[in-house]
């Protein structure tokens, strides 16, 4: 039986499944991760991984290691694939990001208010690890809630990241993002209070 979600419940719940996400990579435990509509943290194969290299945090860092394990694994003529899928297996337990992902998420949506979210995205995006996993998560949220103009955007060019989304909208795109990540990021901070 289906049931009719309201805007907030899935606001709420998208936060919620980032946040335990958070702590699933702390615990090295990722792979535990079986929630709908947030992106898994590694994809089935490669080809789906290598743009991981486009995004923040995480997905980032785990991009990097595997960059890593690549180039010590080159003597031995094993193909991307391959190791990929050994890489997979590996518990990633340095991507402890929860002490301070939940710092910064509180303080998320009053730094939107009061600098405007392009440069709060752009501080966030910047930062790396912890700060620039809170705005890969605020893209995959929208994402998940096809947030329209945003949505058709990245079936366009799907390497567009939030940021060069933003940076060319018009302003009445961006006053109705800015309102959909204030959202977003309150029940952030709520859900990092709760879990975290």
């Amino acid at each position: 039986m289906s049931t009719i979600k309201t805007l907030t419940q899935e606001r709420a719940r998208f936060c919620l499944i980032c946040v335990r996400r958070i702590k699933l990579l702390k615990e090295g435990k990722w792979q535990e991760l079986q929630e709908d509509g947030i992106k898994d943290f590694l994809p089935q194969n490669f080809s789906d991984f290598e743009v991981f290299k486009n995004f923040e945090g995480a997905k980032k860092e785990a991009y990097k290691s595997f960059e890593k394990e690549r180039k010590k694994d080159e003597n031995r003529n094993r193909q991307n694939e391959e190791i990929y899928n050994d890489f997979k297996k590996k518990e990633f337990v340095n991507f402890d990001y929860s002490k301070d992902y939940s710092s910064h998420a509180k303080g998320l949506p009053q730094m939107i208010i009061s600098n405007g979210l392009i440069s709060t995205l752009a501080f966030y995006k910047a930062k790396e690890k912890d700060r620039g996993q809170i705005y890969q998560d605020i893209s995959e949220i929208l994402e998940a809630l096809n947030f329209k103009p945003y949505c058709e955007e990245k079936k366009k060019n799907s390497n567009l990241g939030l940021l060069d989304f933003l940076l060319n909208t018009d302003v009445h795109i961006l006053r109705l993002a800015t309102n959909e990540v204030i959202s977003i990021a309150n029940w952030l901070k709520r859900m990092t209070e709760v879990e975290l």
